[in-house]
């Protein structure tokens, strides 16, 4: 351990800004939050400055945009219900996950006689949405298999 936790300060700050580099420290002036006067600077404060400007931010509407354009195509219904449930943790749905997971399969699920199906359901839940799926699914394959 280099100890510079422990140092004051003015040590860090010089720290921090040498192992910046040129083109970070110009940033770094450019921040909000940042006192220009060097004295006025804290760590934490610099810290907290560079990682808001540094780490990505989150647009909602895009995420849930690309939930909402997913549609199962030639994949099985867990490989597109897992598809859906990764792509919701980033839409901030909260409490309506399930219900809008569900809503996204009845539109983007392949068979339009399924979706049908799925339509007349008075109390569909995800779960049970995705093992009508499921059942249908496995009908599909073990018909095909009986032609071959």
């Amino acid at each position: 351990m280099s100890g510079l936790h422990e140092k004051d300060d003015a040590v860090q700050i010089a720290t921090i800004q040498s192992i910046l580099g040129t083109k970070a420290r110009r940033v770094l002036q450019t921040l909000p939050n940042v006192p220009a006067d060097i004295k006025e600077r804290t760590v934490a404060g610099i810290l907290t400055a560079l990682e808001t400007y540094c780490v990505p931010r989150k647009n909602t509407t895009y995420e849930q945009y690309v939930f909402r354009m997913t549609t199962q195509e030639d994949r099985t219904i867990d490989v597109f219900v897992t598809d859906l449930r990764r792509r919701a943790e980033h839409c901030d749905f909260g409490a309506l996950k399930d219900s809008l997971i569900r809503d996204q399969i009845v539109v983007g699920i392949s068979d339009p006689k399924l979706r049908e199906r799925l339509l007349r359901e008075t109390d569909l839940s995800l779960e049970k949405a995705i093992n009508l799926c499921r059942i249908t699914e496995q009908s599909v394959l073990k018909l095909v298999a009986l032609t071959l």
